[in-house]
């Protein structure tokens, strides 16, 4: 038997039957801190320690004149522990928008 009827009798694509997993490395999405990021991220002192990654983002392209991606600067901050806690929901309420 031919493989294409034998695959079409199965209802199976032949991409699926030919297949082959490629062993994944463990390395392969992590990427060393951004030395001039995290040097930048330790200075920042006081009322800048609360900002969250969505408003550091821009304070710190604005004070150091960098570029930086925001999805960057969330991986370094949540890396050295400096995120925030997002909202709370207390008491079952909705927060920001109708009750």
């Amino acid at each position: 038997m031919k493989l294409n009827r034998a695959l079409k009798y199965l209802d199976l694509n032949k991409s699926s039957y030919c297949y082959q997993s490629r062993p994944r490395s463990e390395d392969k999405r992590l990427f060393p801190l951004d030395v001039e990021m995290e040097k930048a991220l330790k200075e920042m002192t006081g009322y800048e320690l609360t900002l969250g990654y969505g408003k550091a983002t821009p304070y710190l392209r604005w004070k150091h004149e960098r570029i930086w991606n925001h999805k960057k600067v969330y991986r370094h901050m949540s890396i050295m522990k400096m995120l925030q806690p997002g909202p709370s929901n207390v008491s079952g309420l909705k927060i920001g928008g109708c009750v």
